[in-house]
């Protein structure tokens, strides 16, 4: 006989500090400091990680800004401000959009896909409209505009 339990991990988020030496030349005493890794731009930052749970849970989950503001906080004792979460979402919606017009070319160019088409006039709808996603024809696609607010 066996008995199962399924849990989740304590999550807690991990703070990398990173510093850059500041020495002085021998000869001349220039002071020359160590460069920091190219995506360490802020002095206090939010990692990848934290940022694409953010992004998810704020555009797909529906997650009000002020609900994960409290989310992040009493589960992960992560502090993060509304307009931090804004920020987030709109620097997401930027690198997204950068591969959107390359998907929808490869799309647009598959010979198995074909662009959605106006459905014609018909006794069941009685009206030029969009196929309902139910009732799509097979092959057909949609691809949203971007840059449209919900």
């Amino acid at each position: 006989m066996k008995h199962q339990v399924f849990d989740i991990p304590v999550i807690k988020v991990e703070v990398a500090q990173h510093e850059a030496e500041v020495k002085s030349c021998p000869c001349c005493g220039r002071l020359e400091q160590a460069e920091f890794p190219p995506d360490v731009t802020h002095h206090v930052q939010y990692g990848r990680r934290i940022r694409a749970l953010v992004a998810y849970l704020h555009t797909v989950q529906r997650l009000l800004s002020a609900r994960l503001v409290q989310l992040l906080e009493e589960w992960l004792d992560a502090p993060i401000s509304e307009g931090s979460i804004y920020n987030i979402v709109q620097e997401s919606a930027a690198r997204l959009e950068e591969l959107r017009e390359p998907i929808q070319e490869k799309l647009l160019a598959s010979p198995i896909c074909t662009p959605m088409k106006r459905a014609s006039p018909s006794k069941e709808n009685g009206i030029g409209s969009m196929w309902p996603a139910h009732r799509k024809p097979r092959g057909c696609f949609a691809i949203p505009n971007g840059g449209g607010k919900r």
